[in-house]
């Protein structure tokens, strides 16, 4: 019955779990280029 409300929590959940990884994959993306994708 509540489906669009459903729909706005789980959609909320993935977007604090996206922000909360993001710095650890940016983090891992960084190092693994190394200084050659800092001088762009």
């Amino acid at each position: 019955m509540s489906d669009t409300h459903m729909i706005g929590l789980y959609a909320t959940f993935i977007f604090m779990i996206i922000l909360a990884i993001m710095p650890y994959v940016v983090i891992k993306y960084v190092k693994k280029r190394g200084r050659d994708g800092l001088k762009k």
